[in-house]
């Protein structure tokens, strides 16, 4: 039979239309290798120029106002100005010229005046008589620079006169009281604290430093009698309070400045936007992983939900932190060993226990709806929001800034996959009970040991230890993302995923550059970055292994044969 030819045939040629659009265009750039390597070399070089113009020390005048209102907004928390005891640093001139000046300041400038030349010593008690300040308070402050210039590490007399009065002034025990703690000589010092409360109750003041002359001495049973006291009260910080009640076998008291803390942390803007950003980048995969069929959908609000149960979930991770440290002695120490028994047996544990707890609300409707995928997804969601909240409160609470910075590469999926993964074995232990009932224990075992891993050997400068570590995370994405790909539909993505993810890492990757280095410079932020660099390059490569066009893996496509009769 001779071969067909279409260009004699009008009905075959017009039955095939000229493929093309935006939207197949987006299908071949996203699945670019191309296209992806240069759009994240851009992305990540405009980082690190923001970065440098934004880093401290550098003149931004001339920089963008976007820019601009970067760096005014993460300020807020930045001070340099204070000393090793908290004393503010203040302009002695630019206090007393004011109409009003604030006796407080007065006397914290007072502080960093220079006490060695004794025409500048002069000069000071001059400028305090001429200030606008009371006359009481114009007396207690040249006493107290009496006292200071004095170098004899104690109250001087004329001080001491005034503090030993029937009816002395306000402050002056105050700040007898402070020379002779910083003299060390603790017992005159508590006397003469004890003694301005005694004549003026309302000096909360001297209430914070008799809290926390208490407190250094870890006096909890002095500390409980003064808490119970309606006038000392507002001397205690929220992490004071939940550290007596906490001593004191008090659950039910930890929870007020527990939750006050947990509230703290969202202050600072830095780690809230950084977070924010993280979250919707792994949101965003969630939507693709599980194929939501449109914007009001189940598969659209449900990893909403999730997400929100999940951050909730922090807080009796916190308060089972507090418990476990009182009664079982689990806490961080500085040692390696007991630092792998708290880390595993309790970081690990706990965290793994409340981010299942909190998938708990949705099981029911997932169970109705028979879904592996969405089980799988919607229970990461919940771990999601479990990173998207303790990293907030890990960047506040952190001492070593480098490792608070990386935490935003790499937790928010750890705890995804950590979670889905025990999720869907408690959805397959549920189902089939008589057959598979050991695969949610075993699993939960498994993953809280891996986390657990994970936690002690990551930070330890061995590369060994390092390996161990970065082997517990790569094994948990490749668990997750294996139960993945085995559940998704046929269907091929618009969007590639892995378009997704390496222009949401890039993005992510950018902003923490930029973020730490406006706080730290931008050597600070490449270091910080190129501590999970590692663990991004290994957990991309998995990801286009396993994450094939469309989400499942290759199969080899039959040979297609035509018998024309």
């Amino acid at each position: 039979m001779p071969a067909l030819d279409s260009s004699r045939n009008p009905q075959t040629s017009a039955a095939a239309p000229e493929i093309g659009g935006w939207r197949v265009r987006l299908y071949f750039l996203s699945r670019n290798p191309h296209v992806l390597f240069w759009t994240a070399v851009v992305i990540l070089v405009l980082g690190v120029f923001i970065g440098r113009r934004m880093e401290p020390g550098h003149d931004a005048d001339d920089f963008d106002a976007p820019s601009a209102a970067m760096a005014g907004g993460f300020s807020a928390d930045d001070d340099d100005d204070d000393d090793d005891d908290g004393r503010e640093r203040v302009n002695l001139n630019a206090e007393l010229k004011k109409t009003r000046p604030e006796f407080t300041r007065v006397i914290d400038a007072l502080h960093w005046q220079e006490t060695d030349d004794e025409n500048a010593a002069t000069t000071v008690l001059k400028k305090l008589e001429a200030s606008r300040l009371p006359q009481d308070e114009i007396l207690i402050a040249a006493a107290y620079w009496a006292s200071i210039t004095s170098k004899l590490d104690e109250p001087g007399a004329d001080l001491l006169v005034l503090a030993y009065q029937a009816h002395p002034l306000p402050r002056t025990n105050e700040l007898a009281g402070d020379l002779y703690a910083a003299s060390g000589r603790e017992a005159l010092a508590l006397e003469h604290y004890q003694k301005e409360l005694l004549v003026h109750p309302d000096s909360q003041g001297t209430v914070r430093k008799l809290v926390d002359f208490y407190w250094e001495k870890e006096d909890f049973a002095k500390l409980g009698e003064l808490q119970a006291n309606p006038a000392y009260a507002s001397g205690f910080t929220p992490n004071q309070t939940l550290e007596i009640a906490a001593k004191a076998h008090d659950w039910k008291g930890t929870l007020g400045p527990l939750w006050t803390l947990q509230k703290k942390a969202f202050e600072n803007k830095v780690p809230v936007f950084l977070t924010a950003v993280a979250g919707l980048l792994w949101l965003i995969l969630a939507w693709q992983m599980v194929q939501i069929p449109g914007l009001l959908s189940f598969r659209t609000i449900a990893p909403l939900v999730a997400i929100v149960l999940g951050a909730a979930s922090t807080f009796p991770v916190l308060f089972l932190d507090i418990v476990q440290r009182e009664l079982w002695d689990l806490k961080h120490t500085g040692m390696f060993l007991n630092d792998c028994v708290f880390l595993i047996a309790g970081v690990g544990v706990r965290e793994e226990f409340c981010k299942w707890f909190a998938f708990l609300p949705l099981f029911p409707v997932l169970m109705m709806r028979r879904s592996r995928l969405e089980v799988v997804i919607f229970a990461g969601c919940v771990g999601l929001g479990f990173a998207i909240e303790e990293n907030v409160s890990y960047f506040t609470m952190s001492s070593n800034p480098a490792t608070a910075f990386g935490r935003f590469l790499t937790a928010n999926f750890f705890h995804f996959a950590a979670t889905g993964l025990i999720g869907v074995a408690f959805y397959d232990s549920v189902l089939d009970w008589r057959k598979k009932w050991w695969k949610f224990p075993f699993t939960f075992v498994v993953v809280a040991l891996a986390h657990g891993f994970y936690d002690a050997f990551i930070g330890v400068p061995r590369y060994v230890f390092i390996a161990i570590g970065l082997s517990c995370f790569m094994l948990l994405s490749l668990a997750f993302f294996r139960e993945v790909s085995r559940e998704r539909g046929p269907a091929t993505d618009q969007l590639f995923p892995g378009a997704t993810l390496i222009v949401g890492l890039s993005l992510l990757v950018a902003t923490v550059i930029v973020c730490a280095a406006r706080q730290s410079g931008v050597d600070f932020a490449l270091a910080a970055v190129a501590s999970s660099g590692v663990f991004l390059s290994l957990f991309i490569y998995m990801f286009f292994i396993l994450f094939r066009d469309g989400l499942v893996e290759d199969e080899e496509i039959p040979e297609v044969k035509f018998n024309i009769g």
